[in-house]
């Protein structure tokens, strides 16, 4: 049986203390025989030393990434702190890797490289991947996903995009032992027991702007013509203005062949020639409807995946990773999601971590009841144990 145990510190400069306050939340004597140790954190803790200091006094592998807030089992959240689970077990196993860095002509190979070097430590396929992998202004996370996808042979992957305050792409970093890395991307493979529920929740319909539109040119993740119409031109003449700004602020819902749920999907950067640079591929023929994020819609949806998780009688321990847009769009009350997903957590005594995402790598169910590896943004996206 897989268990998980949570600690945090928001001590960012002196390392030994950084140390003693984690290992005084969980008890090392209480690990079983394979453990590993996932950690979410401030970017001030890639800088001080602190995470290497941890790596050499913990008896297991660390994995993570960077995120502009986060929150635990204890009822502990914040922005400015560094958060440990360390899942441990006799009867699950765990092998982790980091990959080289991605660019646009290496990424497919080095995924399916690191996937293949994390692989070959078992003689069998994993039950599922768990990932964390860098934002980058120069590659969709979309593409990340479909080339993970590959190289999983369809395999259920889970996980996020770094995030950070700000969202400044050189503040962004994954994790793995010693390495803290701003383009490259981070798994771990589950072998054995382990039966995981992924639960994700979207924009809810009532924020659907409109009726939707067709994409009528596009090249991969690149949207050029919706109706006819160039992408930019379209948005003014329904009156809404959006620069590379605050672009990430205005949703899509996307409708994708062969699943009947929509899926949310944003704008990374708009380009020059009124195209635009979406979370998703966007073949010919897609549907889109025009969506919009707000507060209320961010408590429901959340209030909504907690419920889900609470259903689904797991209880080992969950992983929420909800877009960093969300908690963002929330000002002036921030921590309202934070806030929600402790108190109803807590009552069941559910051990939990919650980290902001820059993009959410979730399966959804097909038509044909098969899971399928999906890129989103805006979601609320769990994985349950």
């Amino acid at each position: 049986m897989l268990k998980m145990y949570t600690a945090h510190t928001q001590e960012a400069d002196n390392q030994q203390l950084a140390v003693d306050e984690l290992t005084k939340q969980i008890d090392l004597s209480k690990l079983q025989k394979n453990s590993i140790g996932i950690i979410t954190f401030h970017y001030d803790f890639a800088k001080s030393g602190i995470i290497e200091e941890i790596r050499k006094k913990l008896p297991f592998e660390i994995i993570g990434m960077t995120t502009m807030a986060g929150a635990h089992t204890s009822g502990h959240f914040g922005t400015y702190s560094l958060f440990l689970t360390v899942l441990t077990s006799d009867d699950v196993e765990f092998s982790a890797a980091i990959s080289v860095s991605l660019t646009p002509e290496n990424y497919k190979e080095a995924v399916s490289d690191v996937y293949n070097k994390a692989r070959a430590k078992f003689n069998e396929d994993p039950k599922f991947v768990m990932t964390f992998a860098p934002y980058m202004p120069n590659l969709s996370g979309a593409d990340m996903t479909v080339a993970l996808d590959a190289a999983a042979g369809g395999i259920p992957c889970w996980g996020s995009l770094a995030s950070g305050i700000g969202m400044v792409y050189e503040e962004c970093r994954t994790l793995f032992q010693d390495q803290i890395e701003q383009y490259s991307m981070a798994l771990i493979l589950f072998y054995g027991n382990i039966e995981p529920e992924f639960i994700f929740t979207s924009i809810p319909e009532k924020n659907m702007r409109d009726s939707g539109v067709v994409v009528t040119e596009s090249e991969g993740c690149v949207l050029k013509k919706i109706n006819d119409m160039p992408f930019m031109e379209y948005l003014k003449q329904i009156n809404i203005e959006i620069n590379n700004e605050n672009c990430t602020t205005l949703p899509f819902m996307v409708y994708t062949e062969g699943t009947s749920e929509p899926v949310s999907i944003g704008i990374y950067r708009i380009y020059d020639d009124s195209s635009a640079l979406f979370g998703t591929h966007l073949p010919v023929g897609t549907k889109l409807v025009l969506s919009q994020i707000d507060t209320k819609g961010i408590l429901e949806t959340a209030q909504k995946s907690v419920e889900k998780i609470l259903a689904s009688g797991k209880k080992n321990g969950v992983f929420m990773f909800p877009c960093v847009t969300r908690f963002i769009m929330q000002a002036p009350d921030q921590n309202g999601e934070l806030k929600l997903a402790a108190a109803l957590l807590a009552e069941k005594g559910i051990p939990y971590v919650l980290a902001y995402s820059g993009g959410e790598i979730c399966p959804v169910f097909d038509n044909n009841g098969k899971l399928r590896n999906k890129f989103h943004n805006y979601s609320y996206s769990s994985v349950v144990f």
